[in-house]
């Protein structure tokens, strides 16, 4: 069984994956856990019985499972206040305010009505670490607590719960919205309720979709994952903008005026790229690090025009060139001895222009397109504030930073007596799979850390013990064998230069010789689940083939045919001929 806990609480089908027994168990497992340490202590001192906030999503399933929760809780002790539908950063944050020893929030976010999930918070409303979480799962497997008589937890009614929240949201404002008009798709979830009220309350002008919850329509075509609507309303009415919330609001997507979404994953690369630059102004990076585990002092032909341009300069066995500074030539950028400069324009052997790859990055990046006052502009976060950010980013990094005293080797087989840690850590998660801007927004966090040293570093991104960690050297990307024979490397592998992506005659194959078919065309598509043999609908039939050089050798009729119809749907290729449906169930000869 893999782990149960996933990037954000336990999540399932409803009465299949997430059953009210699990969740009984899950439940008296977190009590097991939770109720640990110097906190729990302070608390049996004091003769005081832990206390947990619970609420949910209006989800149907959230009813038994809801109920699950508080029974697995109160049979282990804990008494459980019932806050009811509100969205998960109430939760979060009545937890903190009521000082509660911890929080679960029953609900599955944007994921469909039939699914639901289980998130807990720690004492002060914050997420669970990983190694928290991988407790309360062991802990399924152990004897559950198990008090008796006046030892029982009770179970009560959070009554003033969305109070609370409301008014804690009516005081984090600063003056009020007074004269803006704006739309709130409320995804038929959890802020159905208390989001109208807010604007409401500050002053605003609202015009409320997605706000009748059934228990069966949760994101059901509103929402952050369907902004068509709020678009289309915002627009309609003549809001100024419009936000659309998830399932449990702890997402808000906006749109402005016009309808046009204000991208989340854009204003955060935009962030991160200007935090950049404030870092290069003011000389606030780590050059160690840049220099002994980036490609930054890697040289760059820069020859605008040519077919060298953007690529790195190697010498004749492939090795990538840097610019040593104690010997004052071409080198082996790889090498773990030499004195690379991190900055400079050179020349290559062949009176070719260079520039480092960190040169470059510092051009682009010191452009005032990338200042605080233009980024501004663009996010709505001050100026003032992003530079602030950037500058406490490299105060913590560079004047805040763990030493760890041990001896270890490098990659390049360097001794050390000490390891550095710097103590800045963001996370993209599943940023780049999930969201519209999400690689470029990933690319630019990742490149802020970097510049800071905090990569795989103790406090610092994907930092786990044990420390030291030895980077292993990356697997190179397959290049091209003989005709017909098998590539000795991973397809992609791990490109590591400019060269590694080119798509040109030497990586990939640009055409397929189907000479001797000499046929129209009027099909062109995957062979499904496959990613080397094409469908071909041609003249007279049904054809197959692969995607290398024996193309012609190795095409295979599976349906002949003068007057048919192929259609391909849900990984099924069918053939209509007179009106019937055949399916095709191809079995392959490619050798």
């Amino acid at each position: 069984m893999g782990r149960l806990f996933g990037t954000d609480g336990v999540r399932g089908l409803a009465n299949r994956e997430l059953t009210a027994d699990i969740v009984v168990r899950l439940s008296q497992s977190a009590a097991l856990v939770l109720t640990k340490g110097r906190h729990a202590e302070e608390l049996k001192a004091e003769g005081r019985r832990p206390m947990a906030v619970m609420a949910r999503d209006p989800r149907i399933s959230g009813e038994f499972l809801g109920a699950a929760v508080a029974a697995g809780l109160a049979s282990s002790g804990i008494d459980v206040y019932d806050a009811g539908v509100i969205p998960t950063p109430a939760a979060a944050y009545l937890v903190r305010e009521g000082g509660f020893d911890f929080g679960v929030m029953v609900s599955a976010s944007h994921n469909p009505a039939p699914d639901n999930g289980i998130k807990f918070f720690s004492y002060g409303g914050t997420k669970l670490p990983d190694e928290v979480e991988d407790r309360i799962e062991a802990m399924m497997h152990e004897p559950a607590l198990a008090p008796t008589g006046g030892d029982v937890g009770r179970i009560r009614r959070f009554a003033d719960a969305e109070d609370r929240y409301l008014l804690h949201l009516l005081q984090t404002l600063e003056g009020d919205l007074a004269g803006l008009h704006v739309v709130l798709d409320c995804a038929h979830g959890a802020a159905s309720a208390i989001a109208p009220r807010a604007f409401a309350d500050a002053g605003a002008t609202v015009t409320v979709i997605g706000d009748e919850p059934d228990g069966l329509n949760i994101n059901d075509g509103f929402g952050s994952t369907h902004l068509e609507k709020l678009q289309a309303k915002v627009m309609e009415v003549g809001a100024d903008f419009g936000i659309a919330h998830d399932g449990d609001a702890d997402r808000a997507l906006a749109v402005d005026h016009a309808g046009r979404i204000i991208d989340g994953d854009r204003i955060m690369a935009i962030l991160a790229l200007s935090m950049i630059h404030v870092l290069m102004k003011n000389d606030l990076f780590d050059w160690e690090y840049l220099i002994r585990y980036t490609n930054s002092p890697y040289l760059v032909y820069n020859t605008p025009g040519e077919s060298t341009d953007g690529l790195i300069c190697r010498d004749a066995e492939g090795n990538p060139q840097s610019w040593d500074l104690e010997k004052e030539a071409l080198v082996d950028g790889s090498l773990p001895e030499i004195k690379p400069a991190l900055f400079g324009e050179y020349t290559s052997a062949d009176g070719k222009a260079l520039k480092t790859v960190f040169t470059l990055l510092a051009e682009r990046y010191l452009d005032d397109q990338y200042s605080p006052a233009e980024a501004s502009k663009i996010c709505g976060v001050a100026a003032d504030d992003i530079e602030r950010m950037a500058l406490e980013m490299a105060h913590v990094a560079f004047e805040e930073t763990i030493e760890i005293n041990c001896e270890w080797t490098d990659w390049a087989g360097r001794k050390h007596d000490k390891f550095i840690g710097r103590p800045v850590s963001m996370h993209a998660m599943r940023g780049i799979s999930a969201h519209s801007n999400g690689f470029q927004a990933c690319r630019a966090i990742h490149l802020l850390q970097i510049m800071l040293g905090s990569v795989d570093v103790p406090g610092g991104h994907l930092a786990k013990p044990p420390f030291p960690k030895h980077i292993v050297p990356p697997i190179k990307p397959a290049k091209p064998t003989s005709p017909g024979q098998p590539l000795n490397s991973p397809p992609l592998g791990f490109p590591t230069c400019p060269e590694d992506l080119v798509i040109d005659g030497q990586y990939c194959r640009q055409s397929i010789k189907l000479d001797r078919l000499r046929q129209d065309v009027k099909l062109f598509d995957f062979f499904p689940n496959s990613a080397d043999l094409v469908l071909l609908h041609l003249e007279d039939g049904l054809y197959v083939t692969e995607i290398d050089d024996r193309a012609w050798q190795n095409t295979q009729l599976l349906y002949p045919g003068i007057d048919i119809e192929v259609v391909i749907n849900g990984g099924q290729i069918f053939v209509a001929e007179d009106g019937l449906y055949f399916e095709v169930l191809a079995t392959l000869d490619t050798e």
